[in-house]
């Protein structure tokens, strides 16, 4: 678009320049005649002099604005198709659960797929200690599911056992940490990756996610307390009550932790919460369309909004520090289900079955 704009104004001035030369030459070689004075055609010129810049200006108008340097972008979109559920980074890779039937591991570097490994409908995923862990439907047993281990270097399942029910999922130092919920007792299980050992079992009610980070083990629960619990003993440390409950429709709470603490992502009370230090230190309003995902990225805090139709999606950056929007991108019809920090991007799973790489120019 640009290009043409630019044509187009060499055009004009060239134009110009040719009717100044033509138009002197013209007075030297002859003198002007009354007779010679044609209002029709000087009315016309004029006329088309109008709707060229009238065009120019509807074209300039129209065109989108200049991204600013450095400012976060779109730079791929890989299709990896069917029924996407979640994603997750680990292993160098961007790992995505297809409920059709595949597990799909993509470079988000090279930006291409690099595996397709069959796995029965597929559901919650994390990855680490060298392993894709996802968990999948357990046939005997319709409340509870099937966690599956994925041998990052072979690509294929090499092991499995029955776990509860629920979906959340999380990496820790030489732990797996499952939801368990819908069978009793319910709590968060941690299981040893080498072997898939149950050892120990964290007694807490109606848990939605989990997340660990610098020796901590974060745990929202569905009436919106969050839960600080010791990732060595596996002692519940504080309770924050009531904090970010969960919607009726079933969007939960969403946790993204570091090392000094976790970002709580409330969709009721539409804002961003820093819990650190033993006490909240940090609250961002967000605007009321947000959608129940957040990850802690380049650049900030990154989220999601889009009406309910599944129309109007953008992606937003916010400077945890300002606390103000830094970036905003729209990616139109394409509905997040998943926001993943993979090393220097953001990849951005959506319900139609693609995945956007994002990065800053």
């Amino acid at each position: 678009m640009s290009e043409f704009i630019d044509g187009l104004r060499e055009d004009l001035v060239a134009a110009a320049a040719r009717e100044q030369r033509v138009g002197r030459l013209g007075r030297a070689a002859r003198p002007v005649h009354p007779r010679a004075w044609r209002p029709a055609a000087v009315l016309g010129a004029l006329a088309v002099t109008a709707i060229v810049a009238a065009v120019v200006l509807a074209v300039v108008a129209l065109a989108p604005p200049a991204q600013r340097a450095g400012s976060p972008h779109v730079v791929a979109v890989l299709d990896v198709g069917g029924s996407p559920i979640d994603a997750a980074f680990g292993e160098d890779s961007v790992w995505v659960s297809d409920y059709t039937g595949r597990v799909i591991r993509i470079d988000p570097s090279a930006r291409r797929v690099l595996a397709r490994i069959p796995v029965k409908e597929p559901g919650g995923i994390a990855v680490g200690a060298g392993a894709a862990w996802v968990r999948t439907p357990n046939p005997r047993d319709p409340r509870a599911t099937r966690l599956v281990e994925i041998d990052s270097k072979r690509n294929r399942v090499v092991d499995s056992r029955a776990i509860g029910g629920g979906s959340g999922l999380a990496l820790g130092v030489d732990t797996v940490w499952a939801v368990r919920r819908f069978t009793m007792p319910e709590g968060v299980d941690r299981i040893d990756p080498r072997g898939l050992a149950l050892t120990q079992r964290i007694g807490l009610a109606n848990v939605d996610q989990v997340a660990e980070a610098g020796g901590v083990l974060w745990v929202s629960q569905h009436d919106g307390t969050v839960v600080q619990v010791d990732a060595a003993s596996g002692r519940v440390v504080r309770r924050w009550p009531s904090l970010a409950p969960s919607e009726a429709g079933g969007d939960t709470p969403k946790l993204a932790a570091d090392q000094d603490g976790v970002w709580v992502l409330s969709t009721v009370n539409a804002e961003i919460l820093r819990l650190a230090a033993g006490r909240v230190v940090v609250r961002i309003p967000v605007d009321r369309s947000v959608r129940p995902l957040l990850a802690s990225g380049p650049g900030g805090l990154w989220i999601a909004a889009g009406d309910r139709l599944g129309r109007g999606n953008r992606l937003i950056r916010i400077d945890p520090d300002t606390r103000k929007v830094t970036a905003t991108i729209d990616i139109a019809h394409h509905r997040p289900l998943a926001l993943v920090t993979a090393r220097h991007a953001l990849a951005v799973l959506t319900a139609d079955g693609k995945v956007l790489i994002v990065r800053s120019r």
